[in-house]
């Protein structure tokens, strides 16, 4: 999870992450 949440820092997606927690669920997939 925790290298979920660092890429997403990357790729800017962390408010993604705030607005929609589905969008976790998406990024965990594609990981």
């Amino acid at each position: 999870n925790a290298a979920n949440i660092a890429g997403a820092q990357e790729s800017g997606l962390q408010t993604i992450h705030l607005q929609s927690p589905q969008t976790i669920l998406d990024l965990e997939l594609g990981l």
